[in-house]
């Protein structure tokens, strides 16, 4: 069994039932089964809803939506307090898999519809949100977490050794590759369709460079759209519940604690807690511990210090990376991640 951390679901779609009404069934437990979509685990990290006129289409979800306040209004929702999967529910009823092109956040949806026999599996426009694959031998299988994949009977665990040299090199694996041969990535704005004919079908719905016949923003409209536009993320993420900021002195996390600082004051919420990674005890400090000083004085945050000493319990950097590379999705090359 390979180390891994949550989310611990896995999902199976039966391609050779694509095409075929079988009726929702729990096959025990810990597996929930809608027509040929199998979830394994579904309460370790996913969220699942029944929608449709016979609640025989299914949606799966997990990661999270921007502006659901909003988009509950604009889809209608009947629920002043809908979950995601809700939301994501009336998404697709109005937009079919075009739902992709209209919401945002960092996520992985995928649907069974069972009306039209399809499946879909995508997640957001940057790919922030994992989705790893396998399709092979009648069978399409899906999580955000690579290790359950690799941990699947009937997925082969062996290496992609082109992977490996390109990382050697200093170099990205191919787009869609993953350090396991038979494992796949869905690339940023990407889903994948299976049909009743058994075809899988990637379609791209989003590319973050203008096409050749779209213009770039000039350069005045850069200056005068970015202030509202930092303002306007910072504020999402504070909509999201976020109760601190990594504070390291830099222009980036000075800026973002300064503008969550005018949300926080807006809204009468409590100040977020910085926290900041310093050297140790009998290191020289620097001038991001001053500026760090300074700012959490001047936005009234309080301020969580620690160290590597405080880390590492003992051990030295390249032991505690050692001690982590089980955890990771790929081999790394920063000989201080354990830190």
């Amino acid at each position: 069994m390979i180390k891994h951390s949550l989310p611990t679901w896995l999902a199976r779609v039966d391609t050779h039932a694509l095409g075929t009404r079988i009726a929702e069934r729990a096959a025990s437990p810990q597996t929930v089964q809608y027509g040929p979509l199998t979830i394994f685990d579904p309460e370790g990290g996913c969220e699942m809803h029944q929608f449709g006129p016979d609640k025989s289409n299914v949606i799966l979800f997990e990661g999270y939506l921007f502006d659901i306040d909003d988009w509950n209004i604009a889809l209608e929702s009947q629920n002043s307090h809908p979950t995601e999967s809700e939301l994501v529910s009336l998404a697709y009823e109005r937009w079919g898999a075009k739902l992709f092109e209209h919401l945002e956040g960092a996520y992985l949806i995928a649907i069974w519809d069972s009306s039209n026999q399809r499946f879909i599996v995508g997640h957001d426009g940057l790919g922030k949100h994992p989705l790893y694959y396998v399709h092979q031998r009648g069978e399409f299988l899906f999580s955000s977490n690579i290790f359950m994949l690799a941990d699947y009977e009937t997925v082969s665990r062996d290496p992609n050794r082109m992977s490996f040299a390109l990382q050697i090199l200093g170099r990205w694996p191919l787009a869609e590759e993953t350090f396991f041969k038979d494992i796949k990535r869905v690339r940023p704005g990407h889903f994948i369709e299976l049909n009743s004919s058994r075809q899988l079908r990637k379609t791209q719905y989003w590319e973050p460079f203008p096409d050749e016949h779209e213009p770039w923003l000039p350069e005045e409209g850069i200056y005068e759209q970015f202030e509202s536009m930092f303002s306007k993320s910072v504020g999402r993420c504070m909509q999201l519940g976020a109760r601190g900021i990594m504070l390291s002195g830099g222009v980036d996390s000075v800026s973002v604690a300064a503008v969550a600082s005018q949300y926080v004051d807006a809204h009468g919420l409590e100040p977020l807690i910085a926290y900041s990674g310093r050297n140790p005890p009998g290191y020289p400090s620097n001038y991001e511990d001053e500026m760090q000083d300074l700012v959490v004085d001047r936005l009234r945050m309080p301020h969580q210090k620690s160290s590597a000493a405080d880390w590492l319990d003992g051990r030295d950097l390249l032991s505690a990376t050692l001690d982590e590379v089980p955890c990771l999705p790929g081999p790394t090359d920063i000989w201080w991640t354990g830190g």
